[in-house]
């Protein structure tokens, strides 16, 4: 039987326009208040693939209604790259803010794109652009709340119907064929763009992030094995996940040494020591540190619990005190 669902409509309607989809998981507030995921795991988001997306986003309307027949309650997701399309993610009204001063700086004229605004409470914003201005767009950082995600790799997004975890629906501002970004904003996304493909280097030695102020260098929890599966990158440590890593995805970790904030590409999650000790530690899962989580993973005992993990990972207690900001 069919699915009769306003996702798998859209799904398949997606796919007519020439882009690549997939069925993601679904999640919900319980009456308890903890997020329910259609995974089976309470505090997750919802957002992840449940199938092996980079090898199965398609266009094939026949493989999109066997995957709604076998899982009617899933969201949508596009596969950028397959799609020929990159996206600008700007988080909020300040997000929205700092891209406009973006634009302004560049002198160029807003450009009406596909737009759609997330079912995030304070409005996240996805503008899609067309790649074929350039073979490839990396995933990069323009600001603080401006990202990139890429035509490179295996970055995705939530497509409209989709419903967020806070109970609404992803929606379009702007429905129409994604347009080429101006070369002025390409020019700029390259520039800061996150390396796509590089020689292995031997494993790293002596790797002292430099921060700005008074840090913990994140790869003083990390150890030997792990870092050996890591390399330096001008101002990045990437390469396999601490946690999970896939070897097929060998760039799906980083740590930026200027802000010392690591990153999982696979889970679009990050955060700074205490969250990566926590991750390390099993307290908890990587994808839970994601921008727009409605339950703080290190909210109430396991703050605490995740200072422990950071001691028992190698970090004196004086040093976490002054981290912690307990003394001078």
């Amino acid at each position: 039987m069919i699915p009769d669902t306003i996702e798998y409509r859209e799904a398949i309607g997606l796919a007519a326009e020439g882009f690549a989809v997939f069925p993601l998981h679904r999640a919900r507030i319980g009456i308890d208040g903890i997020s329910v995921c259609t995974c089976g795991k309470d505090s997750c988001d919802g957002k992840h693939p449940r199938v092996p997306f980079s090898e199965w986003a398609t266009t094939s309307k026949e493989t999109l209604t066997q995957f709604w027949k076998k899982h009617p309650e899933s969201n949508i997701g596009i596969h950028l790259g397959k799609s020929h399309v990159f996206v600008v993610d700007i988080d909020g009204p300040e997000g929205m803010k700092e891209f406009n001063n973006i634009l302004q700086t560049l002198e160029i004229e807003e450009t009406i794109t596909r737009m759609v605004a997330s079912g995030r409470k304070d409005s996240g914003t996805h503008l899609y652009f067309s790649r074929w201005i350039k073979p490839t767009i990396p995933n990069g950082i323009l600001s603080p709340n401006v990202h990139i995600k890429g035509s490179a790799g295996n970055a995705y997004v939530v497509a409209p119907p989709s419903l967020h975890v806070s109970g609404n629906r992803y929606s379009y501002v702007h429905r129409c064929p994604p347009n080429d970004a101006d070369p002025r904003l390409i020019d700029l996304i390259l520039s800061k763009k996150e390396p796509v493909s590089v020689a292995r280097t031997p494993p790293p030695t002596g790797i002292t992030p430099t921060t700005t102020r008074h840090e913990i260098p994140l790869t003083r929890i990390l150890s030997p094995e792990q870092l050996g599966k890591l390399h330096d990158e001008g101002n990045l440590i990437i390469g396999l996940h601490p946690v999970h890593p896939t070897i097929d995805s060998p760039r799906e970790f980083s740590i930026d040494k200027t802000r010392n904030q690591w990153r999982c590409w696979w889970h679009q999650s990050g955060g700074g020591l205490l969250e990566l000790a926590a991750m390390l530690t099993g307290i908890c899962r990587c994808d839970e540190f994601t921008r727009d989580a409605l339950i703080k993973p290190l909210s109430g005992k396991n703050f605490a619990r995740s200072i422990t993990a950071a001691h028992r990972l190698g970090i004196p207690e004086e040093d976490l005190r002054k981290f912690l900001g307990l003394m001078p």
